[in-house]
């Protein structure tokens, strides 16, 4: 990109995120956003998807810019949220479970979750089972609230609701599915009939 459409690109995302400072100053202040240039893909069925891909993600398009990109903007994530949702990137490999108060010493399969941007997956030995979108729902000083929307797979259209704690490469994650009408739980732990499942997890290097 040369230095002039570079610039315009810059003038009009600015533009757009300062504008409305020049109102009364009884206006409530302006939303904070995040953005982002894009390219969009040729075909007709590459751009379709890469669209529903920006959507699912939270981005709303803003207009075109220079050289062919487009501007797309999302509300910014809270600093808090934002730095958890930093440490959550990358693959994270299972590798123990528990439900009803027991751990499942039988279960042979490889599941490893990967967490990219603002979309997630679920492989099991190899074949993705589940994709979707999270969200940081609240952090604490212990605990993290988490929300894993389901678009693709299994439990298409629900959420997984879940609290987890990061410490070091590994991560401990307990939750159940909006579906089964229960409630975000509260520990890391199980006990006979609540309905969670927990997961131990090491993040891959």
């Amino acid at each position: 990109m040369n230095k002039a459409a570079w610039l315009c690109g810059v003038a009009v995302l600015t533009g757009l995120g300062f504008a409305a400072a020049a109102r009364g100053a009884d206006d409530k202040p302006p939303a904070a956003w995040e953005y982002k240039a894009v390219q969009i893909r040729d075909g007709a069925g590459e751009a379709t998807k890469q669209l529903n891909d920006l959507a699912a993600d939270g981005w709303e398009y803003v207009g075109p810019l220079a050289n062919g990109l487009v501007a797309f903007r999302r509300p910014a994530a809270g600093g808090a949220a934002r730095k958890e949702a930093d440490r959550l990137q990358g693959t994270w490999t299972t590798t123990a479970a528990e439900s009803d108060g027991q751990l499942h010493r039988e279960e042979k399969r490889i599941e490893k979750w990967t967490i990219n941007g603002g979309r997630w997956s679920v492989k099991l030995d190899g074949e993705v089972t589940q994709e979707g979108t999270y969200k940081i729902v609240e952090t604490g000083d212990k605990l993290v609230k988490v929300d894993f929307t389901v678009t693709d797979g299994y439990k298409q259209g629900d959420t997984w609701i879940a609290v987890y704690q990061i410490d070091g490469d590994r991560m401990k994650m307990n939750g159940c599915y909006v579906s089964e009408s229960r409630v975000r739980p509260k520990v890391l732990g199980t006990r006979d009939g609540d309905g969670y499942y927990l997961r131990t997890m090491r993040k891959e290097k």
